[in-house]
């Protein structure tokens, strides 16, 4: 099949004026603390302070007093002071962030970010920071572009870095409250201690958010998709003598509400053709699936939904029920009434904040991260650095799967099921073990993860008096992690069950019908595959979803384990040719090892457990670099000036594919009389391949009118090599490499012409193409928009 593989043209752009009325009123201590121009950020981009205009990095970066200031309150609020910064959360509990198009688009437990986050200069592949609420920070930077060399791994598509305010050697206190509308409550609060004069301080800091979701459920009749969070962190600053400085802290975010991983799903009904055209003019007309035996009808070859534009309000309709697999099987079983539509309603709300779903999200979350940053002034020309970074997370998120409201009274008990009791003749209920009793289709998610990782990086830095300085370092990293995926539909316990007959008749109030599971409450599992008997060819599972044994086939799990371990060393020089010259030149050998047990999901598949079928093991080793040019004319229109020109080299390593399913086979009806259907199951990618880009830049930094004018822009060109995109087949991810080109344009200039007083702009432009003859399947219209092509399930 083909998808669309031309090009596209995002344009992203954002206008902010703000205004601060100031008391006039001032001390005079207080005066001398106010500049008369734009608030100067220090950044360490180049991991040494530096300010933000002297740096030839695009790169966006703000103070703590800015960020309240612009109404910045996490991570999510960058998209409207950073151009060509776009965030999205993802279905599996994660979010991408893209800096000039350039993002997270594989889904593989063993992808890496493009655009690394770091708290303190310490990056961690697994964190909250855009969950929680920005609070006592000393600035937060956003480097646009390649930045490799300095900031580990992967960064090809740029930086945030997350500076937290450090310990001081005076008292300081602070706090507030917020409420608002949705019942929104908002603490902060900060305290500073000194403890031994100014060799020993410690700073404590919190934040607490709670407020009712911004969405609403039609089903239950019940806001949803709030929050409920908190986050604490400890600091402690340890400073025996003028040449040695260590920092401690240890940062908690926890939360635990009914937030939503993904939000309303749109759909224009497909129903699927009423009759197809033979060869020989013939037309053969194509039955519903209403009524009588299941048989072929157009649900067999409906996608579900049409595509069709958000703007049309056919939009808001419903899928085809009967084409969902979860409906399928139950329907060709007998054990749905193909009378009565799955789905209640035939459209939806058109309020995109009005869903339909019959069981609340679940999100719960817990991360730890621990620091110790110590610097040794070894020398007055040489500053040693040691960062350790530690983290272990913790995250459980259902929601309903289905998100559509669904049909009371479909199951059908007098097919020969009610003889072994797993429906209600009276209620027409089915009691699942992990969802409930439930006389309607009820399917729901699971997404789990549990991770740790651990990181030390050394470093030196030259401050020299001569025209030459230099970085350089080494890094490890080491990463573990487990995510599963789950999908329950209690079709798909029916189906499991579908052989087993009770012993006793169907058992109001036992939610999770034990005693039609393989031998009752007293189940042994089984030594192997093999010992499960022919009557009961699938496990089912128990126990609830809160304690499952990961071993029910009564389920779709997809089970990831990943370990990750990655040496690095570095180095950049820094050259002033003369005193309006610099030249930057950077180098980096990083050496990533991966390792990814391979465990095939096997819904409804004969058995018990998930073996692994094997491991992959991959290793790279790369050279990555930049090179940095900037000139400082003395210009007569300008304070001062800066242009640059870089070309950077940047690497993102490849992974492992998660394996395809096991699926049961077929009867292809090959045993009747000149009737022969050929079925073959696709053979998926065991891995995917590492991502390079080539990256050219050109821009400028200026300030003006005595530094109560700020203007910076830059024009880029990206050359991808082997960008990574997933595309969903056969109920698991396939992640495909494609080569593109990016380029594109920002400016960010601000203007302050009194005292509180400040107008901003920031703008971008990209147009990104896909190199011809490379094309995926379109996930939205799989066949491609083509008038002759169908779907067959």
């Amino acid at each position: 099949m083909q998808g669309q593989s031309n090009f596209r043209i995002a344009l992203l752009s954002g206008v902010s004026a703000i205004a601060v009325i100031t008391s006039m009123s001032v001390s005079a201590q207080a005066k001398d603390l106010i500049r008369s121009g734009i608030e100067t950020v220090t950044v360490t981009a180049e991991r040494r302070k530096e300010n933000l205009q002297s740096v030839p990095i695009a790169i966006s970066a703000f103070s703590q007093k800015q960020l309240t200031d612009r109404q910045i309150a996490g991570g999510p609020d960058l998209v409207k002071e950073v151009p060509n910064l776009t965030f999205s959360k993802t279905n599996f509990t994660g979010y991408n962030l893209e800096i000039r198009g350039i993002g997270t688009q594989a889904i593989s437990v063993t992808t890496d970010p493009a655009v690394s986050v770091a708290l303190n200069g310490i990056p961690f592949i697994r964190n909250h920071f855009f969950e929680e609420k920005f609070f006592d920070l000393s600035n937060v930077e956003v480097l646009r572009g390649p930045q490799g060399t300095l900031w580990g791994r992967n960064a090809n598509a740029g930086v945030v870095n997350i500076i937290t305010a450090k310990p001081v050697g005076h008292f300081e206190a602070e706090g507030s409250v917020a409420v608002g509308n949705y019942n929104s409550r908002r603490l902060e609060g900060m305290l500073n201690l000194p403890i031994v004069g100014s060799k020993f301080d410690i700073r404590m800091a919190g934040e607490w958010t709670k407020r009712d979701g911004y969405a609403f459920n039609q089903t239950t009749n019940q806001p949803i998709d709030g929050r409920d969070l908190w986050s604490g962190r400890f600091s402690a600053r340890f400073r025996p003598n003028s040449r040695f400085e260590a920092d401690f802290v240890w940062e908690h975010f926890q939360e635990s509400d009914d937030r939503l991983r993904s939000g309303k799903q749109l759909c224009m009904t497909d129903p699927g053709p009423t009759s197809f055209t033979a060869a020989n003019g013939t037309v053969v007309p194509v039955p519903p699936p209403r009524g009588g035996a299941f048989g072929l009808n157009s649900s067999w070859f409906s996608q579900g939904c049409l595509p069709n534009s958000l703007y049309n309000k056919n939009s808001f309709e419903v899928p085809n029920g009967f084409s969902l697999p979860f409906v399928q099987g139950a329907t060709f079983e007998g054990l749905i009434n193909t009378n009565l539509n799955p789905y209640a309603q035939t459209t939806q709300s058109t309020n995109l904040r009005d869903i339909q779903s019959a069981i609340n999200p679940t999100y719960i979350a817990k991360n730890d991260t621990l620091e110790f940053n110590a610097q040794w002034h070894a020398k007055p020309w040489l500053t040693v650095y040691s960062d350790t970074g530690y983290n272990r997370d913790f995250l459980w998120s259902s929601e309903d799967y289905n998100r559509f409201d669904t049909t009371p009274g479909i199951f059908i008990p007098d097919t020969g099921y009610a003889s072994r009791h797993l429906i209600d003749p009276v209620t027409k209920m089915f009691c699942d073990p992990q969802l409930g009793c439930s006389d309607r289709l009820v399917v729901q998610d699971l997404a789990t993860e549990k991770s740790w990782q651990f990181s030390q990086e050394f470093r030196a830095q030259s401050d020299l008096s001569g025209p030459f300085n230099f970085s350089v370092g080494a890094n490890y990293l080491h990463y573990e992690t487990t995510e599963d995926y789950y999908v329950f539909s209690n079709t798909f316990t029916m189906l499991s069950l579908r052989n087993v007959g009770c012993d006793v008749p169907y058992q109001p109030g036992v939610t999770n019908n034990i005693y039609c599971l393989h031998n009752g409450p007293s189940y042994t599992p089984p030594a192997s595959n093999d010992s499960i008997p022919t009557e009961s060819p699938q496990y089912v599972d128990p126990n609830p979803i809160h304690s499952l044994d990961n071993e029910g086939h009564n389920y779709f799990l997809s089970q990831n384990p990943y370990t990750l371990n990655s040496y690095a060393a570095f180095g950049e020089a820094y050259y002033q040719v003369r005193p309006d010259l610099k030249l930057t030149a950077g180098l980096r050998w990083t050496d990533d090892q991966k390792h990814f047990d391979e465990i095939p999901s096997e819904l409804l598949a004969t058995g018990y457990g998930y073996p692994s079928t094997g491991v992959v093991n991959q290793e790279w080793g790369r050279l990555t670099g930049r090179f940095v040019a900037n000139w400082t004319p003395k210009l007569p229109f300008t304070d001062q000036t800066m242009i640059y020109a870089s070309y950077a080299h940047g690497y993102k390593a490849g992974g492992a594919n998660p394996p395809g399913p096991v699926l049961l086979n077929a009867d292809t009806g090959a045993s009747t009389p000149g009737y022969t259907v050929n079925v073959t199951f696709p053979v998926h990618p065991l891995t995917f391949k590492p991502e390079y880009i080539d990256a050219f830049e050109l821009g400028t930094k200026n300030e003006a009118l005595g530094d109560n004018l700020v203007f910076n822009a830059d024009v880029f060109y990206y050359n991808y090599k082997n960008y990574q995109i997933s595309q969903i087949v056969d109920r698991t991810s396939v992640n495909l490499n494609f080569n593109a080109q990016v380029k594109g344009a920002e400016v960010q200039t601000e203007w302050t012409p009194l005292q509180g007083l400040s107008f901003s702009f920031n703008g971008g432009y990209e147009d990104a193409t896909l190199n011809n003859h490379q094309y995926a399947i379109d996930l939205m219209d799989r066949t491609a928009g083509h008038p002759g092509w169908v779907v067959m399930k």
